[in-house]
């Protein structure tokens, strides 16, 4: 069965941020691109387990490990990797006649693998998506990535309109998820 939602996650800059590589380097004297931010990694699990949300990772992380490899890097960053369930293509079709940009690589993945009119989020810190991949984008700044409230809650909006659920702010506060009856 397919899941429900689909989240196309960039691992450097979303995930893997600079604020928190000057935190390791500050708190250990090393910094390592392999160990990613607490918070950010944190916001993703929330949203797939309240979402029953699924990844797929579009990040350049995919030309150098094989999905096994990125489940592993997942699940040391606490994130489970039963909920990683794929990688967008290397080379993506260009129909549009539009620079290439990885928002092509998120529209066939989505074109081979998903039902028509899926329910998705892309978290990536470059805007290189299609214009009508917009309203599912939230764009995060490379510093503070996904763990940025802002970002957070930019991406819960996207969430609670693609799947009719409607949680709370203060339920996203305090890391409680109840549906608050709009489904």
């Amino acid at each position: 069965m397919e899941p429900a939602h689909y989240i196309f996650v960039d691992i450097d800059g979303v995930l893997n941020t600079r604020n928190h590589l000057v935190r390791q380097q500050k708190n250990t004297g090393q910094c390592s691109g392999k160990i990613w931010c607490p918070i950010a990694c944190n916001n993703l699990r929330r949203l797939c387990k309240n979402y029953g949300a699924r990844i797929v990772v579009s990040s350049t992380w995919r030309h150098y490990y094989d999905l096994d490899g990125l489940k592993w890097y997942f699940s040391e960053n606490g994130i489970d990797e039963e909920n990683i369930i794929g990688t967008t293509p290397a080379d993506a079709s260009q129909p549009d006649g539009q620079n290439y940009c990885r928002g092509h690589e998120i529209a066939d993945w989505l074109r081979d693998n998903a039902s028509p009119n899926p329910s998705y989020l892309i978290l990536d810190d470059t805007p290189d998506m299609l214009q009508p991949q917009g309203d599912r984008f939230v764009q995060v700044n490379p510093v503070e990535g996904f763990a940025c409230p802002q970002a957070f809650m930019r991406a819960l909006q996207i969430m609670n309109q693609v799947s009719g659920y409607g949680f709370t702010k203060s339920a996203v506060a305090n890391g409680k998820y109840e549906n608050n009856g709009s489904v």
